[in-house]
């Protein structure tokens, strides 16, 4: 039986949300697991960090304003990068078919709202596929 929560403990996560809350909720599930979490609020502010770190994946939402997540991950690839990229969102995309299509390019989806315990094991899981 798995535990509650996975061990992060080594591993590095950008979190990109404009929400404030959001943020503040992921980043407390992220430290109680271990994880060293950066937030930041923008896309623009996303791609800045990258110039000076390169975490073990990019947890982002989708629907931002500028820069929303389907722009960021194409700028995250174009640059080179090959972390897993996980996309999150509490809006409903028109339909189940549209929501697949769109989220296939990420390495991995997750709806808001969700249990702390179900994101962090999304991560844990994603990364494990990853290494």
């Amino acid at each position: 039986m798995r535990p509650e929560y996975p061990d992060f403990h080594g591993t590095s996560v950008l979190f990109v949300d404009d929400d404030v809350e959001v943020r503040k909720l992921v980043a407390a599930i992220l430290n109680r697991v271990g994880a060293r979490t950066v937030c930041v609020e923008s896309g623009l502010a996303a791609l800045q960090e990258l110039d000076r770190l390169t975490p073990d994946v990019v947890l982002l939402d989708l629907l931002m304003p500028g820069m929303d997540g389907f722009a960021l991950r194409d700028e995250i690839r174009a640059r080179g990068f090959v972390m897993p990229v996980i996309a999150l969102s509490g809006r409903t995309l028109l339909n189940a078919d549209m929501e697949r299509e769109s989220t296939a390019s990420f390495d991995a989806f997750i709806r808001k709202p969700f249990e702390p315990s179900q994101l962090a094991w999304l991560i844990y899981d994603t990364l494990g596929k990853a290494r």
